[in-house]
């Protein structure tokens, strides 16, 4: 949702303004009185920057210390969050692009300042939403977890005393505070069936117990599929 509101809102708007900008660039406008352009630019950069005010409070509530706020921006799993962020950044700076177009137009007589300035804008809004279309396609088609957290959530498996080897391990971003996780883990042969599934049980919660936004987890073993075969055949030709 905050993919499609983003790009739909920068693309054409970006597109927009490059092609007013040209145009002026052909045709500039007679220089009138600022005034009431510096006013609304005041105003909406008091709106805008409110809104990007509180967006950038809630990307800096979730950093990670030591992580810059571009970092930030990367780890969010949070559409809606890094969106309103893109989007009030991209508005501040084209409001202050503005702002130094009228400016400049004003200061040195020259009407090709304010097109020039209104190219300048296209041109960031359409940067701004590939960025956005770029951070949050990972989101859409379910990216992956951090490559760090991946290796601690193997470290995490692998110092488990009955885990022999730790084969795969797969992560899916299901939501910004869901995470799917499967592993395929290989047991110590010497472990019965209870002991096997004693591991699971030890691993699950070592695992939620640091990852609480890992809700789906599916530890695979094919140690424990031959076990419970074996249980069963032996169940199945017990005497009676």
């Amino acid at each position: 949702m905050g993919l499609d509101r983003g790009t739909l809102r920068f693309f054409p708007g970006g597109g927009i303004s490059i092609y007013q900008g040209i145009v002026s660039l052909h045709s500039p406008p007679v220089l009138e009185d600022p005034t009431w352009n510096y006013i609304v630019l005041a105003v909406a950069a008091l709106f805008e920057g409110f809104s990007w005010r509180v967006s950038h409070r809630e990307l800096g509530r979730r950093r990670r210390p030591g992580d810059s706020l571009w970092q930030a921006v990367r780890r969010s799993k949070d559409a809606a969050v890094f969106t309103v962020f893109f989007e009030d950044s991209a508005a501040l700076i084209g409001i202050a692009i503005a702002a130094l177009g009228v400016g400049l137009s004003h200061i040195f007589d020259n009407p090709y300042f304010d097109p020039g300035a209104s190219v300048l804008i296209g041109l960031v809004l359409i940067g701004a939403a590939f960025l956005l279309a770029r951070e949050s396609g990972g989101l859409l088609v379910g990216e992956s977890i951090d490559r760090d957290q991946i290796a601690h959530l193997r470290n995490i498996i692998a110092a488990d005393s009955a885990v022999e080897s730790v084969r795969h391990l797969l992560t899916m971003q299901l939501g910004p505070d869901s995470v799917l996780l499967t592993a395929a883990v290989r047991f110590e042969r010497r472990l019965n069936l209870d002991e096997v599934e004693q591991a699971i049980e030890r691993l699950e919660c070592a695992i939620k117990v640091q990852y609480p936004s890992i809700q789906h987890l599916f530890l695979e073993s094919g140690t424990l599929k031959a076990l419970s075969r074996s249980a069963r055949y032996a169940a199945a030709h017990e005497p009676l």
